[in-house]
């Protein structure tokens, strides 16, 4: 009995390690990770946070349940804005590889063009962002990684 307790454990640590989210970095230069996010994002931009939107309305919330971030765009290194104002979806938790922006923050975003999460936003594709990408506070980011978008920027427009 005790051997078939210890299995169940056993069993439930292992689907809980696996379901959680796992960013692999690569050990390369900071210059050749800012070019492949650059390569792999279709909007690359600075931006403050000015609003969250959660539209989460049960009972029970999990943790891949959107949230989505409304950011007044400051400076964009790649893609195209209409306006000034852009929604950023991603995960609630970083179990589920979402990356939780702060209000009143401003950030570096890279993020992608995908319907992954229009079932709940009822958009028919939105920009998304994960954990695994090279989002951050702006006030952490390195200026030569700005500097490497920029150059960036200038080829791929």
């Amino acid at each position: 009995m005790k051997n078939f307790i210890f299995i169940i454990i056993f069993v439930l640590i292992s689907i809980t390690q696996a379901l959680a989210c796992s960013c692999i970095e690569e050990n390369i230069s900071l210059g050749k990770k800012v070019k492949i996010e650059f390569q792999r994002s279709d909007l690359v931009f600075t931006g403050k946070v000015i609003d969250i939107i959660d539209n989460e309305t049960g009972e029970t919330t999990f943790s891949g349940y959107p949230l989505i971030y409304i950011f007044e765009v400051v400076q964009t290194f790649k893609g195209q804005s209409e306006t000034k104002i852009i929604e950023v979806v991603s995960a609630r938790e970083s179990a589920s590889c979402g990356y939780k922006f702060n209000l009143g923050e401003t950030y570096l975003v890279y993020s992608i063009n995908s319907d992954f999460y229009n079932s709940y936003t009822r958009n028919n594709s939105d920009f998304i962002t994960s954990l695994c990408d090279r989002n951050k506070p702006l006030a952490t980011i390195e200026k030569r990684e700005i500097r490497k978008l920029q150059r960036l920027s200038k080829y791929s427009n």
